[in-house]
């Protein structure tokens, strides 16, 4: 009988510690770090959450950083091409002429705004997902940064903050 009763205890003790450390994750405050693509092509400020699931076999080809949180519902790609002679010469706005015919006639383009140094859109592929993506261009090579997010919060801090943090170096790129 007694050692039913500290078998008991026992068990509501390890479960009460479970719990409190479950908390204590969902409240732990938010701790920024600094991701760095395996080229050292970008370099961002990503919270805690954040985990590398870059893999050389399942991710395409050009994939410079690949982060998933769990905890925010969020995928942060950024990808890189070196683009064919006969499209070195296009700029931002060809680009942005391109998508806008090209995502606009199917229905999935949100929004899309050129920006100086920079294209901003935003696509929306179903009813819960949408992607938010920055494409850079320098010298006959292309950087597309894109938060990939479950839930629709397209002007959200975090994804403001993922986009803003992003620094490129274009001369890795080979």
């Amino acid at each position: 009988m007694r050692n039913q009763r500290n078998l008991i205890v026992s068990f509501f003790l390890l479960l009460i510690i479970a719990v409190g450390v479950m908390a204590y994750k969902m409240v732990q405050p938010i701790e920024e770090k600094v991701v760095t693509s395996r080229q050292g092509v970008v370099t961002m400020m990503l919270d805690s959450s954040f985990n590398d699931i870059y893999s050389a076999k399942r991710s395409p080809e050009g994939t410079l950083l690949l982060e998933q949180s769990s905890k925010h519902g969020m995928t942060v790609l950024v990808s890189s091409a070196i683009l064919p002679k006969a499209d070195r010469a296009k700029t931002l706005a060809d680009h942005q002429k391109e998508i806008e015919e090209e995502l606009g006639s199917r229905g999935i383009l949100r929004s899309i705004e050129l920006r100086e140094d920079h294209l901003h859109y935003v696509m929306q592929a179903d009813a819960d997902k949408i992607s938010t993506c920055d494409l850079y261009l320098d010298d006959g090579k292309m950087v597309v940064l894109s938060v990939i997010s479950r839930e629709n919060k397209e002007q959200s801090e975090l994804i403001n903050t993922i986009m803003s943090s992003a620094r490129y170096n274009f001369s890795l790129i080979r």
